[in-house]
């Protein structure tokens, strides 16, 4: 099981509309997915319970201190992807949600406001020194603004994957009637968008797998030899 920690120091960022459609992304793949909502707002909690019975993706409500153990259980029930929608604005808890993490996805949105917000998440990725990949968030879908928000991040030292959410009128509709984008507007741009977002999350995984498929015939090499010493 992979733990994905959606993460933004602050507010309006868009995580939790980025995970939802990203557990409906894996879903769609045909994985197993499951949202933990840690944000005592619990916006995708309160959605998911006024839902319809036995729509996907599941959510659930883990407040930080638990989430560890729900964690756990999500593990043993074969879940694939545990995805984690957290507070802004809580960086004691968000170090805590971010030691659980396999990878952290930071949205941000192309402004300057949100660009300078981002400082306090990186002291908590520096503090646990997990991977983590931002994504630019509510991009116009004109102009240079995500080009330059692009090369902004870089200097932040933080990797941007390629694939961007657009600012779209269905990504700010599909919530009130209580969807995921993809039941929404299955064919639209925005479900395109989000699939692709969790292909190259995937592919993150896959290729983290290989490598360390590469390193351990030569750990055992090297415990092997340590051992004859």
């Amino acid at each position: 099981m992979k733990t994905i920690v959606v993460m933004s120091q602050k507010g309006g960022a868009g995580k939790t509309t980025l995970a939802i459609n990203l557990a409906a992304a894996a879903i769609k793949g045909g994985f197993h997915a499951v949202l933990a909502d840690t944000d005592p707002q619990q916006s995708a909690y309160n959605w998911y319970k006024d839902r319809q019975d036995g729509l996907e993706p599941d959510v659930i409500s883990s407040f930080p201190d638990r989430l560890a153990e729900n964690q756990d259980l999500a593990r043993q029930a074969g879940v694939d992807y545990f995805i984690v929608d957290t507070p802004p604005n809580a960086s004691e808890y968000a170090i805590r949600v971010a030691k659980l993490a396999d990878l952290i996805i930071i949205p941000t949105k192309p402004s300057c406001f949100d660009l300078v917000a981002l400082e306090r998440t990186v002291t908590v990725l520096e503090t646990v020194k997990k991977p983590a990949f931002a994504v630019l968030n509510e991009c116009p879908t004109y102009g240079s603004e995500a080009d330059d928000a692009e090369d902004a991040l870089t200097q932040y030292g933080l990797t941007t994957l390629p694939n961007r959410i657009h600012n779209r009128a269905s990504i700010r509709r599909h919530t009130t009637p209580l969807q995921t984008i993809f039941e929404y507007e299955p064919d639209g741009k925005a479900a395109v968008e989000f699939s692709a977002l969790f292909k190259a999350i995937a592919l993150h995984f896959l290729r983290e797998h290989q490598a360390q498929r590469k390193l351990q015939p030569r750990k055992e090499a090297v415990l092997k030899h340590v051992q004859n010493q």
